[in-house]
C-alpha cells in the first residue's frame, strides 16, 4: 500500500524519482511537523521546568554580599585598632568610620506546614498530565493521518473507477455510431450513449475534485505539502 507523487509540469524530468509515501512515513512526517504535537511537547517542557522550580523550595537558600560602609568621623577622628605604647596609642589601619563587610547568608526552611510539599506534588501531577496529553495528541494525529491516508486511497480508487467508466462509455458511444452507420440502430440509441458518456465524464471531474479537496483539507494540519497529488498503487488495499 503506497502513495506516490504525480509530477507537476515543472518537474516532469523528476517523475522517475518521485517520493513514495507509506502510511508509516506519513505518520512520521506528521510527528515531526504537526503544530499540535509541537505545542503539546512545549507544554511537557513547561511542566518539567515547573517541577524543577517547585523542587528548588526544598533546597537551602544561600546569598553572598559585599558592602563598603563609610560614615562621618568626629573632629579629629579616631581609628581602629590601637595599641598602647609608652608614647601613647598607636593606630593601625584607616578610620573606624569606613570599612568593608563581606556577608554570607544561608536560609533553609525545614517545615512550612506542607505548603512546599503540596506545591511540589501539584507540579508532579501537572507533569504527568502534560505527558498524557502529549501521548494523546500523538495518537490523535496518527489517527487523523491514517484516516486521511485511507480517504486518499478511497478517493483515488473512485477516480480510477470513474476513468474506467468513461472508457467504457466512450466505447459504447463508438459502438452506437457504428451501428447507426450500418443501419442496425436508431438515432435515439446514439443520443442515449452520448448522454451516458457525458455523465461519466462529469463523474470523473467530480471524483478528481473530491480527491484534490480531500487532500487539501486533511493533510495540511499534519505538516504535509498540499501541492502533492497522491495516487494509490495498491488497489487491493481497499
Amino acid at each position: 500500500m503506497r502513495i506516490e507523487d504525480v509530477p507537476t509540469k515543472e518537474a516532469k524530468s523528476e517523475s522517475a524519482s518521485s517520493e513514495q509515501i507509506t502510511l508509516a512515513s506519513a505518520i512520521d512526517l506528521a510527528y515531526r511537523n504537526s503544530p499540535q504535537i509541537q505545542a503539546a511537547r512545549a507544554r511537557v517542557d513547561i511542566a518539567h521546568a515547573g517541577k524543577d522550580i517547585a523542587y528548588a523550595d526544598f533546597l537551602p537558600h544561600v546569598e553572598m554580599g559585599y558592602r563598603h560602609i563609610a560614615g562621618d568621623a568626629p573632629d579629629g577622628g579616631y581609628v581602629l585598632p590601637t595599641i598602647a605604647t609608652s608614647i601613647g596609642g598607636m593606630a593601625f589601619g584607616g578610620s573606624a568610620q569606613e570599612f568593608d563587610v563581606a556577608e554570607l547568608r544561608a536560609q533553609w526552611t525545614v517545615w512550612d506546614f506542607g505548603r512546599t510539599a503540596s506545591k511540589y506534588g501539584q507540579a508532579l501531577v501537572m507533569q504527568d498530565i502534560a505527558a498524557l496529553q502529549y501521548t494523546r495528541t500523538q495518537q490523535t494525529v496518527a489517527f487523523d493521518v491514517a484516516s486521511s491516508y485511507f480517504d486518499a486511497l478511497s478517493a483515488d480508487a473512485a477516480h480510477q473507477v470513474a476513468e474506467e467508466a468513461v472508457r467504457r462509455a466512450q466505447s459504447a458511444l463508438n459502438d452506437a455510431k457504428n451501428y447507426l452507420n450500418r443501419g442496425s440502430a436508431i438515432r435515439n440509441d446514439l443520443l442515449r450513449a452520448d448522454l451516458f458518456s457525458k455523465e461519466m465524464q462529469l463523474d470523473l471531474v467530480k471524483t478528481e475534485t473530491a480527491r484534490g479537496v480531500g487532500i487539501a483539507k486533511r493533510w495540511p494540519p499534519q505538516g504535509c505539502d498540499t501541492r502533492r497529488r497522491l495516487r494509490s498503487r495498491d488497489r487491493r488495499a481497499l
